[in-house]
């Protein structure tokens, strides 16, 4: 499903209704409503663009099983048990965050999980966000904020939007914006899903209280930050005053049996399991060679806008020694790369871009990065591979399938190739995308057909 049907899937269905809430049936208006089936099509239909946004998935195979295990154990106390296969992820990025969308998708980022201390902490907090789900709290952000706008925002939200360099290898190719997952929830339905976070700890054997350090680390993150805007989970979950109050005050109402009872009687302290630490650890030992990553990283984009080489290479030169820390992580040569195409070095950016490909290959073949593959089929039709070029693009466009810039540069590579009904298809792909008469890579694309 593209982003334009996507547009208009919530409003073909209605003007206006009244849905209702699966957790106490209470009745609310909505712009249409929709099936499960539906929700699960938006969510897939999320998915790619979550990744972009997050560099891809952390490829950490026991935690993704022991922790994706914790999160089935939860759906089997969800409202939609039996009705919802939940799809557990976690986000390659240092920025603390946790989300769930419509259908069933939840992520935790890396960054989160090596500030997390308890497994406690994490069922509260992901219990926290499947409650949005549950409530149905995107549906009402979408009918209040006209999902139209909020999709058509994706695509226009950049995160370093512009690289430029004389070939135009390195051309507009911002982030997907992360509009489809930032939609704000307001004090009533942030008070819901705490309720919901409590609700999935208690059932599970697990103290609710261990809810209260992690808002507390998310307050301190909003005192550190003057107000949390730099701050990507408080954007979206505002914290106040009286939230963590009244988070305890929940708790009392709720449980009141276990606000007394001993810490080790509770799970996972009573049997001992410290299979979460073991994971956690794992992420805490390698978070400062991604804090240097994260640092290098801007440098370079910032470099690279103001064409300073000599700043391109210094960040370059951190994050390789990154890469010798972690040569497994394909973000590192992806990054390299990038920087090697600004400072014309194409060389070196075929083999650091090739590197990474072959490296995120090995590391998640399900969830392909973008980026490496589009700069990379780029690069070869450039040299004149235009079979190597499309190999590279094809993957490219399959793993993020709303930028217009793979698809103008495989109708290049199909071209090159002689293949021209395949090369018309990805020129109109690129208008169908980028759905601006005055696209960029409109304007070149219909060059290419010829009108």
């Amino acid at each position: 499903m593209t982003l334009r049907a996507l547009l208009l899937v919530p409003v073909s269905l209605a003007l206006g209704s009244c849905c209702t809430d699966p957790i106490d049936g209470s009745s609310y208006f909505c712009l249409g409503d929709m099936s499960l089936t539906e929700e699960v099509e938006l969510g897939t239909s999320y998915a790619p663009i979550i990744d972009a946004q997050y560099d891809g998935v952390y490829a950490d195979p026991q935690a993704d099983q022991y922790l994706g295990g914790l999160i089935e154990e939860m759906a089997s106390h969800s409202v939609y048990a039996g009705q919802l296969d939940w799809k557990f992820s976690i986000l390659n990025t240092s920025i603390p965050n946790a989300f769930a969308v419509p259908g069933g998708y939840v992520y935790i980022t890396r960054g989160l999980l090596a500030a997390m201390e308890t497994e406690g902490q994490f069922i509260s907090v992901m219990g926290h966000e499947l409650g949005h789900v549950e409530h149905r709290h995107s549906h009402r952000a979408m009918g209040r904020q006209a999902i139209g706008g909020v999709l058509v925002g994706v695509l226009g939200a950049t995160e370093n939007a512009v690289f430029e360099t004389d070939t135009g290898i390195l051309s507009t190719v911002g982030e997907a914006g992360a509009g489809l997952v930032m939609l704000s929830y307001d004090r009533g339905q942030e008070s819901q899903s705490d309720a919901r976070g409590i609700y999935f700890a208690a059932e599970m054997g697990y103290d609710p209280m261990e809810a209260v350090k992690t808002f507390e680390y998310f307050q301190k993150l909003e005192d550190q930050a003057g107000g949390g805007n730099s701050i990507e989970w408080l954007r979206t979950h505002p914290l106040n005053s009286t939230r963590i109050a009244d988070i305890e005050e929940q708790i009392r109402a709720m449980y009141p049996e276990l606000v007394d009872r001993p810490k080790s009687s509770f799970r996972p302290y009573a049997s001992g399991n410290t299979q979460f630490q073991t994971v956690v650890a794992r992420f805490k030992a390698v978070q400062p060679v991604y804090d240097r990553y994260d640092q290098a990283y801007s440098s370079l984009t910032q470099a690279m806008e103001q064409d300073d080489a000599s700043a391109i290479k210094s960040a370059i030169q951190t994050i390789e020694g990154c890469a010798n820390d972690l040569p497994s992580e394909p973000l590192f040569p992806a990054a390299s790369g990038m920087g090697y195409l600004a400072l014309e070095q194409r060389g070196k950016a075929k083999t650091a871009l090739a590197r990474s490909i072959q490296l995120d290959d090995q590391y998640m073949p399900s969830r392909k990065l973008w980026k490496p593959r589009f700069f990379l089929g780029a690069l070869l039709n450039e040299q004149g591979d235009h079979a190597g070029a499309k190999t590279a693009l094809v993957d490219s466009t399959e793993a993020f399938p709303y930028h217009p810039a793979p698809f103008y540069e495989l109708g290049l590579a199909y071209e090159g190739l002689g293949r021209k009904s395949e090369a018309t298809a990805a020129f109109q792909k690129v208008i169908e995308v980028e759905n601006d008469p005055n696209g960029t890579y409109t304007q070149k694309a219909k060059t290419r057909l010829g009108s």
